[in-house]
């Protein structure tokens, strides 16, 4: 199985050059047929994957060997980053509670501030004891 899966990647290899730049629309992958199912080549990232049909019309793709490890060394390393208490983006539930506050105290400020000007103007308007203006003819 692994010598049809090299078959079947140096045969994509040879057609390397005409895979090179992005895929025009909806050709992202190439596959090609084994005896034991497909591989399926990404023309975008150059992973290649394993396939083979389940049932009439699934087709069911698994990574290769060596993108497997790859991918299982990055979730192990994440693991560890997780488990070293990595600084971490998300705020805590206090830092949110505290940010709050300062946007509703802001508000609550601003609002105040512009009440007393309307007033300030309400009662310098009935100070002044405007009249309307005469009518012209």
């Amino acid at each position: 199985m692994v010598f049809r899966l090299f078959l079947a990647a140096a045969g994509l290899a040879a057609a390397a050059p005409a895979l090179a730049g992005p895929p025009p629309a909806g050709e992202r992958y190439a596959i090609e047929r084994t005896a034991d199912g497909f591989v399926r080549l990404d023309r975008t990232t150059g992973e290649m994957s394993y396939c083979r049909l389940e049932g009439a019309a699934n087709l069911v793709c698994r990574l290769a060997a060596d993108e497997r490890a790859a991918y299982e060394s990055k979730i192990s390393a994440l693991t560890n980053q997780i488990g070293a208490g990595a600084p971490s983006n998300r705020q805590t539930l206090e830092e949110k509670k505290t940010d709050a506050a300062g946007e509703i105290s802001l508000v609550e400020f601003i609002l105040k501030r512009m009440i007393h000007s309307m007033r300030e103007v309400a009662d310098t308007a009935s100070q002044a004891k405007l009249t309307p203006p005469a009518k012209s003819p």
